[in-house]
């Protein structure tokens, strides 16, 4: 399993993102085309869930990750670690 996250100066999740091993050998073989759609305030904490799904070749939905965020800025969708390697 694959995540990654951030916590406020409050110590509350602000963003996490994890893709688990099945996902990640879906991204291997069908990760050709991935679609990216966030949804908005849907859950009590109000996070944004923000799934990467693709298709199979049975043409079934697959997830590749999944990720949650407080905001929707570019800042939160850039996972932690991406920007550490920048720095």
């Amino acid at each position: 399993m694959v995540f990654d996250y951030d916590v406020d100066q409050d110590e509350q999740l602000t963003r996490l993102f994890w893709a688990d091993q099945t996902s990640i050998m879906n991204y291997a073989a069908f990760g050709d085309a991935i679609s990216f759609d966030a949804t908005y305030n849907t859950n009590r904490y109000k996070m944004v869930l923000a799934p990467f799904t693709g298709v199979d070749n049975h043409r079934r939905c697959v997830t590749f990750a999944s990720g949650l965020t407080l905001k929707e800025d570019e800042e939160s969708y850039t996972c932690s670690k991406a920007k550490e390697r920048k720095s």
